[in-house]
């Protein structure tokens, strides 16, 4: 594990095992699992995602965590809709008090995590989003985003990106960016940020 990262050089905790597996049933079922672990958590999960039909994808999934803080579960539900004009996505974990993931800090136990997002399409004026983020935890104050964005082709080919946040807990701050990439071939862009 990378510890005080940005601070201390080759600075590395104990050593971390990982794995993935993601592999579609059929045109409707798709399954993941997952695992993690070093000498101080270990945890294994895994996640379905349904689609009925044109109607979505619903998400459900459950993990499971031993180690130092004992042993504890988290459960997931989701849903998501792309469409041609409009997206919509949402998406919660909820958490007992003793799970822990690989690298979670004891001094911050999360609760729950709640985010929701939508989009529009607006042809070729482009396209403009907006997001929802709260997280809920059990010994840190509460900490909530809002985010508003908006995407368009500007000047032929260059793409342009501007979003603005909002984040209240402990420390509230409002940030906004923008970002301006111009492709200048197959396999090169030019990219130019502002922010505040």
């Amino acid at each position: 594990i990378r510890e005080n990262y940005g601070l201390e050089s080759f600075d590395y905790g104990s050593t971390v095992a990982s794995g993935y597996w993601r592999r579609g049933i059929s045109d409707h079922v798709t399954v993941e699992g997952r695992f993690e672990g070093d000498t101080n958590a270990r945890a294994v999960g895994a996640t379905v995602d349904f689609s009925p039909g044109l109607i979505g994808i619903l998400t459900a999934g459950a993990a499971f965590s031993n180690g130092d803080a004992g042993t504890g579960q988290l459960w997931l539900a989701g849903y998501e809709y792309q469409g041609g004009r409009f997206n919509f996505s949402s998406r919660s974990m909820w958490a007992s008090p003793q799970f822990r993931l690989i690298g979670d800090p004891a001094a911050i136990v999360l609760q729950r995590q709640s985010q929701v997002a939508a989009g529009v399409s607006l042809g070729t004026l482009g396209s403009a989003g907006v997001a929802w983020v709260a997280q809920r935890y059990r010994n840190f104050p509460n900490f909530d985003t809002a985010t508003v964005s908006y995407s368009a082709t500007v000047a032929q080919r260059a793409f342009l990106t501007i979003s603005v946040s909002r984040s209240n807990g402990e420390f509230s701050q409002t940030s906004a960016y923008a970002t301006l990439t111009v492709p200048l071939g197959g396999r090169t862009r030019v990219t130019g940020e502002a922010s505040t």
